[in-house]
């Protein structure tokens, strides 16, 4: 129990800097974008200010102070902007904790700890959306007000860039409550075994006070009496469209066409929950990614054989990639060559060489990528199998070809890649020019 209150604690406190950082990093942009347009459009108006920037200025002063502060109170259903269903888990569980003093009185000051932290966090997400609301509210004021004013089309657009890739970020950022660590989802699978926790679940959520559930071993009926059936809803579209079998079908295809168009707008919009946030741009979803979000560890094993059937070196590699675009990807790695014998007669173990990489990819069409990359690698070898004055030690590659990557887990892709060198025959001793890489990439 020690080890899941320390991870919801430490969840919780990091999520929380995250926000508060982004949040006041886009304030003070904010508020200096505001003052440059009000500069702009008192010039225009002969000195008089008429985006009233000083009642801005007070609203923006008291949302950069609501982050800069931590604010403990207790938010209610009615007054909570923003639900998450796995910060509601956390929640209830901890006040499970506390009312059912299942804890002994070590464990007492960790859980009110991470309580109070949850609670916190929480309050953050409330600013995060306030604050998400006010830059909508300005955004489309300044659109009717301005609208007559080309010159201010782009101080607009900006706003509304600004407004989608924070919301966009934010989302990034809560997305870290879904990654349950070891100790918290062994917790949460014994808690969910327990009949009282179900039930303070069904009656004490955030969920629940919305849509109460009753407890377990009762009928639903209670619940679910003031909501509309499916006979209920049939019987509605036969009074007003008729029992015949026509009208049916016309309300099956319209239903279809909707359910069809919504889904095209759905995929297109992967990130927007609501009509009112649609961006008027194309967004660039690397803009609200960070930089931490958009690195890659990877790993590779490369077979390599000469004069025989059998593998005589294997390459292993570790590299780092950064996603600079959607589809492209750029890195550097470093290799590690294990030679596996010297002749057909003598089986060794040792070291083959060393080396470093550079590589961009980027994807063609479905899981198939156009993969380049540089080499530069230093092979060990016996000076008496090769003309010692041709030997220089160091010998380059430049690579280019295809790979074919696919989801192994949600934060395992697995890709195999086909290359070829086109500096292989340069170098003596000559390589084979074709080279075939399996490896893992960790999200």
């Amino acid at each position: 129990m020690h080890k899941y209150l320390q991870e919801v604690y430490h969840k919780s406190e990091a999520l929380q800097q995250k926000l508060e950082k982004r949040s006041i990093s886009l304030l003070d942009r904010f508020s200096r974008q505001q003052q440059q347009l009000n500069q702009k459009f008192s010039k225009l108006q002969k000195g008089e200010n008429g985006l009233n920037f000083d009642a801005l200025g007070d609203t923006i002063a008291k949302l950069r102070a609501g982050f800069a502060t931590k604010q403990q109170q207790q938010l209610t259903t009615l007054q909570q902007k923003i639900y998450l269903p796995e910060l509601d888990t956390m929640q209830t569980t901890l006040r499970f904790l506390s009312a059912s003093g299942k804890l002994t009185n070590q464990y007492d000051a960790e859980l009110k700890q991470a309580l109070k932290s949850v609670n916190e966090l929480h309050n953050r997400l409330n600013q995060t959306e306030t604050l998400h609301r006010f830059l909508e509210d300005h955004k489309r004021l300044l659109k009717s007000r301005l609208s007559s004013y080309n010159l201010f089309k782009k101080d607009v657009e900006k706003i509304n860039k600004e407004s989608y890739y924070y919301n966009q970020q934010i989302k990034n950022y809560t997305a870290m409550l879904k990654d349950r660590r070891k100790a918290e989802a062994k917790a949460l699978k014994l808690l969910k075994e327990s009949v009282q926790y179900k039930d303070f679940v069904s009656k004490n959520s955030w969920l629940a006070g919305l849509f109460p559930v009753p407890p377990t071993g009762t009928s639903p009926s209670a619940a679910l009496q003031e909501l509309q059936t499916q006979a209920q809803v049939e019987q509605q579209i036969q009074q007003r469209l008729g029992a015949d079998l026509g009208a049916r079908q016309l309300v099956s295809e319209r239903m279809n066409a909707a359910q069809s168009r919504f889904n095209e707008l759905k995929s297109k919009y992967q990130h927007v929950d609501n009509t009112a946030d649609m961006p008027g741009f194309k967004p660039n979803e690397m803009k609200s990614k960070s930089f931490f979000q958009r690195l890659e560890f990877g790993i590779n094993l490369q077979m390599q054989r000469r004069a025989n059937w059998y593998p005589t070196a294997t390459d292993l590699a570790g590299q780092l990639s950064y996603q600079f675009a959607k589809n492209g990807h750029a890195g550097f790695g470093v290799a590690y060559q294990l030679s596996w014998m010297s002749s057909t007669e003598h089986f060794s173990l040792r070291t083959g060489g060393y080396g470093i990489r550079s590589f961009v990819d980027w994807k063609l069409k479905r899981s198939f990528y156009l993969n380049a990359g540089f080499e530069h690698n230093y092979n060990i070898v016996s000076v008496n199998t090769i003309n010692a004055q041709q030997w220089k030690g160091w010998r380059s590659s430049a690579l280019l070809g295809i790979s074919k990557q696919y989801n192994v887990s949600n934060k395992v892709k697995g890709n195999v890649i086909l290359l070829y060198d086109f500096l292989s025959s340069y170098y003596m001793p000559r390589t084979r020019p074709l080279k075939l890489r399996i490896g893992y990439n960790f999200r």
